[in-house]
């Protein structure tokens, strides 16, 4: 059932990610409202039946009590112990980051990359920071992630996909309609992401683009009608405490709302 609370959440979350990405733009429909508010995932109480079971029938579950992934889970602020071990990290390579108001390609040492996050003067978005074999791995708990991660028991060849990364990003950082080949956590130390999700191939063929099953130049053709047409549409934010957890045949775009760090893993 749609509330007036959960309409007003809904307006007021897509008309600030509007300001990101115009396609996001309900323009005063109600009745599109509605049905984008009954869409809406919410954190939910965890255990790892129902973990299990929205994984194996492919669907996305966030939960607002999955325990911190920090060896120190008694510390004050995380996300300051977080941000000051990227700054320190043992990474001599410039990590990839889109950039600007444009969204371009850059490259910045870690502590560069820390001091922009920290300034909030620009726009910065990194995905995959991985810190496997890096000091931050000392501040990470990654078996809290791991544990129901196949890929570390099996063939070396394919115990190379499971990764653990650091997602660093301020307000208004956007990654466009992609997919990965794997599933996926994310846990939130401080800020908030919106995502929006869907299942690829239908998406693809009602015209909804992905980044890594296609050749695209520019900005991914993306309708929110066709989207909500789709019965895979789903949308949820991830904030402070919440751990998301996204079946790998998903395409999603995720827009920052608020200045944002995390770790993820895909397995």
């Amino acid at each position: 059932m749609v509330t007036a609370r959960s309409r007003n959440d809904t307006r007021e979350l897509f008309a600030e990610a509007c300001r990101h990405d115009p396609s996001l733009d309900l323009g005063g429909n109600e009745q599109l409202l509605d049905t984008l508010s009954s869409r809406r995932i919410r954190a939910q109480k965890f255990s790892r039946e129902k973990l299990f079971t929205n994984m194996y029938r492919g669907k996305s579950v966030v939960f607002g009590d999955f325990p911190a992934p920090l060896i120190d889970r008694k510390t004050s602020n995380p996300a300051q112990q977080v941000i000051q071990s990227i700054a320190g990290a043992d990474i001599d390579y410039p990590i990839r980051t889109r950039a600007g108001r444009h969204k371009q390609w850059s490259y910045y040492p870690v502590d560069v990359l820390a001091r922009k996050w920290t300034g909030q003067r620009a726009v910065i978005n990194v995905t995959d920071l991985h810190i496997r074999d890096t000091n931050i791995e000392e501040l990470i708990d990654t078996a809290a992630l791991s544990r129901f991660n196949l890929f570390p028991y099996i063939d070396e060849s394919v115990s190379w996909i499971e990764m653990m990364t650091l997602v660093v990003s301020s307000r208004g950082g956007f990654s466009d309609s992609h997919s990965d080949d794997a599933d996926g956590s994310n846990y939130c130390f401080t800020g908030r992401k919106l995502w929006l999700a869907w299942d690829t191939l239908d998406g693809m063929r009602r015209g909804l683009e992905d980044l890594d099953q296609q050749r695209i130049d520019g900005q991914c053709a993306f309708d929110l009608d066709t989207w909500l047409s789709m019965p895979s549409a789903t949308w949820f934010t991830v904030e402070p405490g919440e751990t998301l957890f996204m079946p790998g045949h998903l395409t999603d775009m995720v827009i920052t709302l608020e200045p944002y760090l995390g770790v993820g893993s895909f397995y």
